[in-house]
């Protein structure tokens, strides 16, 4: 069948259109070890095919990539079959992203396998991570010097191990030039977000998050998720006793002159003790305790916001509220809310 002039226009239009969107396809690569978080890895990806169809094209690919050939075993029992192994001819990566796991503080990474993630990273246009990932990429010794996040539980091990990172730890998604890391593990929807605003506007991020059911830019910060309890003593009995005795006495409006009175110290002193044992001040860890026992108070919902202020020791709902907003970015009624459900 002869074809006619137009036909054939049609069909080197649509080859030039096709070829046109693979050549600006963007690889997004996930790196993820056995017992990862499947979310690290379903969540972003699944951002990434939503603002595909936003679109109507497919802008972003994504791909897994697993030690070995083997199926990965997710930490929920889940098994993914990888677009790629470590060791195999990668296609060109746009953005590189390593998921994060439970276990991943304690990963004791080969050599070899360090070195495909650092060439990876440097060959990539970005790089980052998801969660605890951030352990992993850090051991590329790419991020010297870099602000970083990872999941508010492992922040204090994240300090430890790698003490020449700038930590945040607050922000849901950091950014440091060209590298990306996140928060636990739904802050790597805010990530796949902050990238994807990035590349296509904020309008295309905005309604892929609307049509995810999920905030385009989150309020506050990932320490209104936290439970810990502040500081600890390190095995020292006496600031244990007083760490007890704090607790049991916050409505008190408790003040670094009755901290030292009660160890029958000067607060220069107490200060020194604090400083080495603790690494804060007296006061700034009595502000963490009193923020503390305001999230538990609040959460089980029982008080009114000025009554949460008086059992914490503070004068008025004013200063409750600047101690949440100076700690957590976020007012004690709009934290309260996040964990008050009416069936």
């Amino acid at each position: 069948m002869k074809m006619s002039l137009n036909d054939k226009k049609s069909i080197i239009e649509t080859f030039s259109v096709s070829c046109g969107s693979r050549m600006n396809q963007r690889t997004i690569a996930i790196f993820a070890l056995p017992k990862a978080q499947l979310l690290d890895i379903a969540g972003p990806m699944d951002v990434f095919s939503e603002a595909n169809r936003q679109l109507g094209k497919e802008i972003y690919k994504t791909i897994l990539i697993t030690p070995t050939d083997e199926p990965l075993q997710t930490c929920c029992g889940l098994r993914l079959l990888p677009d790629y192994a470590i060791h195999n001819d990668l296609p060109q990566v746009d953005t590189f992203l390593i998921a994060g796991s439970p276990f991943m503080v304690d990963v004791q990474a080969n050599k070899i396998l360090i070195r495909h993630l650092t060439e990876i990273c440097r060959s990539s246009r970005r790089f980052g991570s998801i969660c605890t990932g951030t352990f992993l990429l850090a051991k590329t010794n790419l991020l010297e010097g870099r602000e970083v996040t990872t999941h508010w539980a492992f922040i204090e091990q994240l300090k430890d191990a790698y003490p020449y990172l700038n930590v945040n730890n607050q922000a849901f998604c950091v950014q440091d030039k060209n590298m990306f890391t996140s928060a636990g593990m739904t802050s790597g929807l805010d990530l796949a977000l902050t990238l994807i605003e990035q590349d296509l506007g904020a309008e295309t991020a905005r309604k892929t998050a609307m049509h995810l059911v999920t905030l385009f830019k989150r309020q506050g910060s990932q320490q209104q998720f936290s439970d810990s309890e502040g500081p600890t003593s390190h095995g020292k009995v006496v600031l244990n006793d007083l760490s007890v005795w704090a607790k049991a006495n916050l409505k008190q409006q408790l003040n670094t002159r009755l901290l030292a009175e009660k160890l029958g110290i000067t607060t220069r002193h107490l200060s020194r003790i604090f400083s080495k044992e603790f690494g804060v001040s007296p006061a700034k860890w009595l502000e963490s305790m009193r923020l503390e026992h305001a999230k538990k108070l609040l959460r089980e919902g029982q008080l009114a916001i000025k009554q949460v202020a008086v059992e914490c020791g503070l004068s008025n709902e004013q200063v409750l509220r600047q101690l949440f907003v100076r700690n957590l970015r976020i007012s004690p009624v709009e934290y309260k809310k996040l964990y008050q459900y009416k069936l």
